[in-house]
């Protein structure tokens, strides 16, 4: 006998409502929380197509590629990961939760890369402009410039000096 999981307001859960679609549909269930996603599968498609279709290449066995799907009728997915990576797509149902939480922890999403690189930017901007105010500072520092004119006086005597012993060897 069949136990439907209905809540005190006659609500499905949300695992429930996914199950029964798998059901329906002939596919298998599957909940990404207790699952361990396959590298190998997940390197199969990018960030940007993960994100495009909203999938997760999960498990890869022999020329079948297994993607997380919220929606497994979406044949235009699963027809164009097909020609993109080769693989006979099987899609396996998921929960919407689920998918976003894996998606959001196995990839980048394009704007988080542009946002890092923006602030490693700024960062090295800061520092440079830290680094130029730091060399005029020292540049104005006592001791510096008592340094730069001891340098000085000594390039010029040694100039000098080399030049007078030209002098009297012609």
């Amino acid at each position: 006998m069949q136990e439907k999981k209905v809540d005190k307001l006659g609500h499905i859960s949300e695992s429930d409502i996914a199950k029964n679609l798998a059901k329906q549909l002939n596919l298998d269930y599957v909940d990404l929380v207790s699952f361990e996603i396959n590298t190998q599968a997940l390197s199969l498609i990018s960030n940007e197509q993960i994100h495009r279709y909203r999938v997760l290449p999960i498990d890869l066995k022999g020329d079948r590629l297994f993607v997380a799907m919220t929606d497994p009728t979406n044949l235009f997915a699963i027809d164009d990961l097909h020609v993109m990576t080769g693989y006979n797509i099987v899609p396996v149902v998921v929960t919407e939760s689920d998918l976003t939480e894996a998606i959001n922890k196995y990839t980048t999403s394009d704007d988080a890369v542009v946002e890092a690189i923006e602030r490693v930017n700024d960062d090295a901007e800061n520092a440079n402009t830290q680094l130029s105010e730091s060399e005029k500072e020292a540049e104005d520092a006592p001791i510096v410039k008592l340094v730069n004119l001891i340098i000085t006086e000594a390039v010029r005597d040694r100039q000098a000096i080399f030049l007078l012993s030209r002098r009297k060897k012609m």
